[in-house]
């Protein structure tokens, strides 16, 4: 049972591979989306969340630069 689980989540890998950049341009995308609705200038933000944004963009930006740089190598 285990080893079929394993090989759905290796064929389930390779499907989502060729969507790979349009879920990249989504996340950046809303990324951007999400800086503009924060420091626009509209409503009362707290610092929490601000501080929250950055720590996800960090994140998923070197995410993002990583699983690039992987795909570039041929790994």
């Amino acid at each position: 049972m285990l080893a079929s689980l394993g090989l759905a989540s290796v064929t389930f890998g390779a499907w989502i591979n060729n969507y790979r950049p349009f879920f990249i341009a989504a996340t950046m995308s809303l990324l951007g989306l999400a800086f503009y609705r924060t420091y626009s200038g509209k409503g009362n933000i707290s610092p929490w969340s601000k501080r929250i944004l950055w720590i996800t963009a960090a994140v998923s930006i070197g995410l993002t630069a990583y699983s690039i740089l992987q795909s570039a190598r041929g790994n």
